[in-house]
């Protein structure tokens, strides 16, 4: 499904607001947040869309939070 600018933008401010949110509880963790930050600001038909730059964040999201479970259950 096709979705406008607007959408994007929505979807952009909303998930900032949840970032911010987080970090000011002291929920989650910096370096996630940053790449969720670059993640969501990434518009379609870009040169980081068309470069497939959003799985690649995506992956190293997924990592980041792997890595930090295994540490915590440490």
């Amino acid at each position: 499904m096709f979705k406008s600018r607007r959408d994007y933008d929505i979807r952009e401010y909303e998930e900032t607001v949840r970032i911010f949110r987080d970090e000011s509880l002291g929920l989650g963790d910096k370096d996630i947040h940053n790449l969720e930050l670059i993640l969501y600001s990434i518009r379609p038909y870009s040169r980081w869309w068309r470069r497939g730059c959003i799985s690649s964040l995506r992956k190293a999201i997924k990592a980041l939070k792997k890595e930090k479970e295994n540490n915590d259950e440490i």
